[in-house]
């Protein structure tokens, strides 16, 4: 991941320029006028190909990658990610349910699905092996408090 900042008055000729001269796989567009930068990520998809996101404060983008990379795991993260995460569905006809129940022609009530979600932060440190880390832990190893905008 590469930052780049411009100055406030940085055209958006000036931008497609250097986005075309150094070909990134992804654009990630923040601090501008929303119109402004709606159009240039239309302009960077459309024109160059490039997948481009603009997303507001606090929102989360996953960005697809094709590389890889051997990690350890924290326990905290583990402990996390084998939390039960439990979505309920009220079965209104055969339709919506997918149960061996309907084979002996009963109709169960309720369908209950449970989707992990692993959510964790990719931590390099120096000559350190990669290591995936729970969001908590990561504020203890940066020595930061969380705060709320």
């Amino acid at each position: 991941i590469h930052q780049l900042a411009f100055s406030p008055h940085t055209d958006s000729k000036g931008i497609m320029d250097l986005v075309k001269f150094l070909s990134p796989k992804h654009v990630m567009l923040v601090h501008g006028e929303k119109p402004k930068m709606a159009s240039l990520k239309e302009r960077i998809h459309s024109e160059l190909g490039i997948p481009c996101y603009t997303p507001a404060n606090n929102e989360t983008v996953s960005i697809p990658s094709t590389h890889y990379v051997n990690a350890e795991a924290s326990d905290t993260f583990i402990r996390n990610c084998l939390n039960p995460n439990f979505t309920f569905q009220k079965c209104n006809s055969v339709d919506t349910c997918n149960s061996t129940l309907i084979g002996r022609n009963l109709t169960p009530e309720l369908q209950v699905e449970d989707e992990r979600v692993a959510d964790g932060n990719l931590v390099m440190e120096n000559n350190k092996k990669a290591k995936v880390v729970h969001r908590d832990e990561l504020l203890l190893m940066l020595d930061e408090k969380q705060h709320e905008v």
